[in-house]
């Protein structure tokens, strides 16, 4: 990978995210930590929405990574598709979900 972005799933969402200085051609690890109470994702999306990788449901206390290739410029969509037990909403629904630029690389 050219970089690795290390971040923490926590309640409804993620800290220490910085997907900034992304281009086209760049391939990244992704590193979380779950320090929040239940099982959470990290899930992205090229900017047709169709999905690149994904870090897999990751327990509480638990860590898991995926390594994603970015292919073209755009908007990224990133999100956890798991669903709250308590409220029965995704947690996109909840907060988890969000967008980050990839620059022409």
């Amino acid at each position: 990978p050219d970089r690795e972005i290390a971040f923490e799933a926590v309640d409804f969402d993620y800290e220490n995210l910085d997907l900034t200085g992304i281009a086209d051609g760049d391939t990244i690890r992704f590193a979380m930590d779950n320090a929040g109470a239940q099982a959470h994702e990290f899930e992205v999306l090229d900017p047709d929405g169709e999905p690149i990788g994904e870090v897999a449901a990751t327990n509480p206390g638990e860590s898991g990574g995926a390594t994603m290739t970015f292919t073209a410029p755009g908007v990224y969509t990133y999100q956890c598709i798991l669903v709250d037990p308590a409220t029965n909403e995704p947690h996109t629904e909840l907060g988890m979900i969000g967008t980050f630029d990839v620059a022409d690389g």
